[in-house]
């Protein structure tokens, strides 16, 4: 593992996206749910951001994070500078 390996955080393939976001999408239905809001976290690092990030793929170095997820049509992330 080289030094660039450890300092970037893993991406997923758009193929891993769309399985995630399927699958989020058909528990939406089941429960009846419009739209997941997941506010950016200022906590602790990225503690307390897996849900932005598993929805997203985006995090790591700090970065907050939220994320607009809607049962249909685009998602929207949300970053704080």
């Amino acid at each position: 593992m080289s030094a660039a390996d450890i300092a970037t955080p893993p991406k997923f393939s758009r193929a891993e996206r769309d399985r995630r976001w399927a699958r989020v999408r058909a528990l939406m239905r089941k429960e009846g749910l419009d739209v997941i809001v997941v506010p950016p976290h200022t906590g602790h690092h990225d503690h307390f951001s897996a849900n932005a990030r598993y929805l997203t793929g985006l995090g790591g170095y700090s970065l907050e994070v939220g994320a607009v997820f809607p049962l249909e049509g685009k998602v929207t992330a949300v970053t704080v500078p």
